[in-house]
């Protein structure tokens, strides 16, 4: 029996670390953990710049995190098809994200391939140059067909499992679900 959805709980919040739940009728109190706080967060998106288009990840927490089998998209490819979704984004290139990190990931379409294929270390290199970034800032490679960011777009980021892990979405129309790992959907 789901104690919240029938009335019988009322959570209170505790240093948003744990919610205390009390079933009225039980008289016990159940200490349940709060959601997980995001770690990898979506810290900037440039549509249509001079230098081409990016976004920039942010490693928030304490340790490392290996992006190894995490893939992204843009919104239009997360909430497709089920030839979209996680199965149509693009993964990244094994690296770990320090705690406290921020990488850059230039962002653009492979559909019709250009020289340097995006995604690769030749347009990693070329973006740092067009950009003037220094050799400090990590710029992440990935392989797969990309995507361009448009004026109402946005980035999702999956985690290995297949599970959206983090998304930014500045479009004015009505959000969709993206489409995870094993087809199920989460709400954008």
């Amino acid at each position: 029996m789901n104690f919240h959805s029938a009335g019988y709980c009322r959570p209170v919040r505790f240093l948003a670390t744990a919610t205390l739940a009390c079933p009225l009728v039980a008289g016990v109190c159940l200490l349940f953990p709060a959601a997980a706080r995001a770690t990898i967060l979506i810290t900037e998106i440039n549509s249509n710049g001079t230098g081409g288009d990016f976004f920039e990840i942010y490693n928030s927490g304490g340790a490392g995190i290996d992006m190894t089998g995490w893939r992204w998209s843009d919104y239009d490819i997360a909430a497709g098809t089920s030839a979209t979704g996680w199965a149509g984004a693009s993964s990244f290139d094994g690296v770990v994200l320090a705690a406290g990190q921020v990488a850059v990931v230039g962002a653009g379409g492979n559909v019709t391939p250009p020289t340097p294929l995006w995604g690769s270390p030749a347009a990693a290199t070329s973006f740092r140059s067009s950009w003037g970034l220094s050799a400090g800032v990590p710029i992440l490679t990935w392989t797969g067909n990309g995507a361009g960011f448009g004026s109402g777009d946005g980035v999702v980021l999956y985690n290995a499992a297949g599970n959206v892990a983090a998304s930014t979405i500045y479009r004015v129309a009505p959000l969709g679900n993206a489409i995870q790992q094993d087809s199920s959907t989460v709400p954008l």
